[in-house]
This record gives structure tokens, C-alpha cells and sequence, in this order.
């Protein structure tokens, strides 16, 4: 467990209102929801929906407003550090997270998170590209085989090579009977954020560090 930093990122739109984009965004988002609905006369409130639904989910039309980490206490194996990065504005939080990052790569260390892969990972890596900041090695996960890379990915842990149904992280919590009184569904994200409520997402997403540590505990 020493060689493991727990991370998860989380995102909300780059506007609240889907109006609110400037219009080559609004142009390639409408594309996207075109091809994603079989209806090509989606309405105002169909878009709408859709922009909630799925911006956050993409870098090209999100914003990272939380990154947290967690690392195993040198001094006290039970005892796990956590620090959040949390601000406006996405670049402070990349700034403040790349030299970790680094420290991934000089040191051999896992990084462990739920569907790291597919969605911290990748909005980090994009993001990283975006501002031009020196990529560290653990986010390129191109040309590299699965047994090569130094990722735990929880949803692989839990669907145990099965891969036939979708694994969300809300019902492992329900499994294991983890108080979830605090934590904040990623959809949810952005009614938080836009209601300047940077503190709860703070707290949510070290929660979630927490989930993560006591998840891997239990399996491994």
C-alpha cells in the first residue's frame, strides 16, 4: 500500500449554460449531440440536458476543479495523507499537481483510482497538452501493454476479468455499507460548483480518497 497515491479528479461544464459558449464550441457540442440522438430536431431543453449530462465528462468542454491525492503515512501504515487541490481556475490545480506526478514516475509508485484509466488519467493527460505543461510519464498510457503499467484501476479490480456489465462506484459503496451522507455524485459536481460551493467539493473528493483506500484494502 506505501507504493500507491489514491487520485481522483473531478470536472464540471467550462459554463453552466449551454449558451453560454462561445460559438465554435456551441457548433462541435451540437455536433456531438447530433451524433449521439437519433432526433436531429433536438429542442433547446433537449440540448440543454445533454450539455448537463455529458460536458463534464469530456475535457474539450469541462473544467478540473478538484484534483485529491492520498499517500500511505511513512510513519504509520493505517494512517493515509490526503491533500486536495481545489481552485477556479484548472491550470493552478495542474500546476500544483505535476510535480506529484513526477514524483510518480522518479519513484515507481501506483497510481489507484476508480476508472482511473479512462477518465482521471485521460482528463489530466488532456489538460496537461492544453497548457502546455511538461507531460509526466504516468499519464501516457499509449504503447504501453496493461501488465507494463503501474495503474489499479478499482472497476478492473471489481468486475474480476468479467466485463459484460457496467461497474458504478455508488454501488460498490452500497456494498460495503460506506456512509456516502457526503459524498457528491459526479453529475452533481456542477450544481455545486456553480453555486460556489468549492468547500463541499473539497470534502466530497477527499471522501473519495478515503472510499478508494478502504475499496483496495478490502480486495487486495
Amino acid at each position: 500500500m506505501k507504493n500507491i497515491i489514491y487520485l481522483s479528479v473531478k470536472t464540471a461544464p467550462k459554463v453552466r449554460i449551454f449558451n453560454d459558449l462561445d460559438k465554435n464550441d456551441i457548433s462541435s457540442f451540437l455536433l456531438h449531440a447530433f451524433r449521439h440522438n437519433d432526433d436531429y430536431n433536438l429542442s433547446d431543453s433537449a440540448i440543454e440536458k445533454f450539455w448537463n449530462m455529458y460536458a463534464y465528462q469530456m475535457a474539450e468542454y469541462n473544467k478540473i476543479v478538484s484534483v485529491a491525492v492520498g499517500v500511505i503515512s511513512d510513519n504509520d501504515s493505517e494512517k493515509l495523507n490526503i491533500k486536495d487541490y481545489t481552485n477556479h481556475d484548472e491550470f493552478i490545480i495542474l500546476k500544483s499537481i505535476s510535480n506529484i506526478l513526477k514524483k510518480v514516475d522518479s519513484m515507481g509508485l501506483s497510481l489507484c483510482g476508480y476508472n482511473i484509466k479512462n477518465f482521471d488519467i485521460l482528463q489530466l493527460y488532456k489538460k496537461f497538452i492544453k497548457y502546455d505543461i511538461e507531460m509526466p510519464q504516468c499519464l501516457k498510457l499509449y504503447n504501453i501493454k496493461p501488465w507494463e503499467s503501474n495503474i489499479i484501476d478499482i472497476v478492473d479490480l471489481w468486475r474480476n476479468g468479467q466485463y459484460s456489465k457496467a461497474v458504478y462506484f455508488e454501488d460498490i459503496l452500497s456494498f460495503f455499507g460506506f456512509d456516502v451522507s457526503d459524498h457528491i455524485y459526479n453529475e452533481d459536481i456542477s450544481s455545486y460548483y456553480y453555486d460556489n460551493n468549492l468547500i463541499d467539493i473539497a470534502k466530497s473528493n477527499i471522501l473519495t480518497i478515503n472510499y478508494y483506500h478502504q475499496i483496495l484494502s478490502k480486495i487486495i
